[in-house]
């Protein structure tokens, strides 16, 4: 074998890769380990058991209950440096739930008091995008990204369900919120299109980036698929069968979420984002995200000032709706 090719079969392998991203967390304070297994149904309607890459997590508590739990679910797709992925633009917030932290996943429907009320503060670091494409020297891969999607949102309705769980019965996890955050991480170049462009503009471009705009992460709105939803609800059917829905009743503790739609919306919408990181020396998308997950932990004094912020506007307006409604 000669020399390029060796290490080119290696790199291709994922293995480097994976390696890479598992000592960088394990620098920054997550425990790791390779290959989150699950078994679900093929599109044959066979039975055959699929995973993920990495899966990392990091508990940060104290001595108290209250705590929080991040679990990080990361699938590795390394590809050569001349090799794109290009994603659709999108936007938040508009006609549903996409949000600059919907990638976080939180769960604290079943903690005693413990709630992440930070949501509406954290910081867009991640520009949001819709399809992506994988494009190379010799054409394009359709596949690449549907493939990493899928191994990510299929292991989603166990990994909440298993939270839930821990949130139930352990006395150390009784007031912990999870946070359940999917990740494909790839060495391939990012890029996301700038808003407006069409196929005309596309046509008359001289390079990728008179269209588009390189990222080193991007936060994907993710559609599930009628299979996905069907795969999720049975997983939920089982865990109800297993703990009884007089326990999950008991034990739910959300005044500002009717335990019915709960049940009915929360487990089946539950993975609508995922994190798309690009791998490099410099890593500047890992650094955001640590950086956000931090500020969860340990907020700062400008976090809370602009939560103290979005607090008054929200009793401002509850204010005015009361006002009105005394006048009716």
């Amino acid at each position: 074998m000669s020399e390029n090719k060796w290490k080119n079969f290696l790199l291709k392998s994922s293995l480097p890769l994976e390696y890479e991203v598992q000592r960088l967390l394990e620098n920054n304070d997550y425990q790791t380990e390779y290959e989150y297994s699950y078994i679900r149904r093929d599109e044959n309607n066979i039975e055959n058991e699929f995973s993920y890459d990495i899966n990392a997590y990091r508990y940060e508590g104290g001595d108290t209950e209250r705590g929080h739990y991040f679990e990080l679910m990361i699938e590795c797709k390394y590809r050569d440096p001349s090799t794109n992925w290009i994603f659709s633009p999108e936007k938040f917030f508009g006609n549903s739930d996409f949000r600059p932290q919907s990638y976080l996943n939180s769960s604290d429907f079943f903690t005693k008091s413990n709630r992440f009320v930070f949501g509406t503060v954290v910081e867009e670091c991640f520009p949001p995008c819709g399809k992506g494409i994988e494009l190379h020297t010799n054409g394009q891969n359709p596949k690449s990204i549907e493939q990493a999607l899928n191994q990510l949102s299929y292991a989603m309705p166990r990994k909440f369900l298993n939270g839930v769980r821990n949130q139930l019965h352990y006395s150390d996890m009784l007031d912990t919120v999870w946070f359940h955050i999917p990740i494909i991480v790839t060495t391939a170049n990012l890029y996301r299109m700038y808003e407006g462009v069409g196929i005309a503009d596309i046509r008359k471009a001289k390079s990728i980036d008179a269209i588009a705009q390189k990222v080193d992460g991007l936060l994907m709105r993710y559609s599930q698929g009628e299979d996905l939803k069907r795969y999720a609800k049975q997983n939920l059917d089982d865990f109800i069968e297993l703990e009884g829905m007089d326990l999950l009743k008991e034990k739910y503790n959300r005044e500002d979420v009717d335990f019915d739609f709960w049940l009915k919306n929360n487990p089946m919408k539950y993975c609508d984002s995922i994190l798309v990181l690009n791998f490099s020396e410099e890593n500047a998308g890992f650094k955001k995200l640590f950086k956000q997950i931090e500020e969860l932990i340990n907020p700062s004094k400008e976090t809370l000032e602009k939560f103290k912020k979005k607090i008054d506007e929200l009793d401002e307006i509850i204010k005015e709706i009361e006002a009105k409604n005394d006048g009716l």
